[in-house]
């Protein structure tokens, strides 16, 4: 699967870790998914379809990971002077 669509299937909180009789560390999946999170929340609060809530939700998506790279790869302006 592509890099691009994994981010849309990530969960929508944070997975907390038990422990079973082995000592091993197991993670349980909370459910909901962030594109699932984001399109119910544009459902309940707008008139559109949950077709056209989970297209906003991929763009809502794709643009916070577009942010997330630029600020990433911006170079900072800040020089340190000797």
């Amino acid at each position: 699967m592509n890099i691009k669509y994994n981010s849309y299937f990530q969960n929508a909180y944070t997975s907390m870790p038990i422990q079973d009789n082995f000592n091993q560390l197991q993670f349980l999946q909370n459910g909901l998914s962030r594109i699932e999170y984001i399109a119910l929340q544009l459902y309940k609060n707008d008139t559109h379809t949950i077709k056209e809530c989970i297209i906003m939700a991929a763009k809502f998506i794709d643009e916070i990971e577009d942010y997330k790279t630029s600020l990433t790869t911006k170079s900072s302006n800040l020089q340190i002077i000797p």
